[in-house]
């Protein structure tokens, strides 16, 4: 027997498997709430986009991903990592739109779908990776140089100059 509270399945008494085994008495299923976030490494041409679920479900659960500008635009799908089912990149979206992006992202199980819709402007959301190759060489007892590359993922340095901040301390 089954009775549908809310958001929460709950299972009624024993059962048996298919190798006559007892299942567990009472099992209390939920729908899972997703947390999205969503940032831009390679301004302006990806945004990433990972969801966490909590809490983390026990049944069999498949995601799908969306996107649109704007609430009545075009829903596009978020392309998502076989590799990182949890995650989705977005590419080609207009700078410095006055409309906001939306993604959709859809948990679905046996007891239904939940969704978390979360607007975003690009340009709120850049977030480069850290420099690399990063060298530091003494030049005496108080001189130091500090020399790094931009990330691989930032496709344009030139166009779009990053700033850097370097924080130093004496270990004491």
């Amino acid at each position: 027997h089954a009775v549908l509270l809310g958001a929460a399945l709950f299972l009624g008494a024993a059962s048996q498997s298919a190798h006559g085994k007892a299942e567990p008495p009472l099992a209390l299923y939920s729908l899972p709430q997703l947390d999205v976030q969503c940032w831009s490494p390679s301004y302006p041409q990806r945004v990433l986009c990972t969801w966490k679920v909590q809490p983390e479900p026990d049944l069999p659960t498949s995601y799908t991903a969306t996107y649109r500008k704007g609430l009545l635009g075009v829903q596009i799908p978020c392309e998502v990592n076989p590799e990182r089912p949890r995650s989705c990149v977005m590419e080609n979206l207009e700078m410095f739109s006055v409309e906001p992006y939306f993604v959709n992202v859809t948990a679905t199980n046996a007891l239904g779908s939940t969704t978390r819709l979360l607007p975003f402007i690009l340009e709120k959301i850049v977030k480069p990776d850290p420099p690399v190759d990063i060298k530091v060489t003494l030049r005496s007892s108080r001189r130091l140089t500090v020399e790094w590359a931009p990330p691989p993922s930032w496709t344009d340095p030139t166009l779009f100059q990053l700033k850097y901040q370097v924080q130093y301390s004496d270990g004491g």
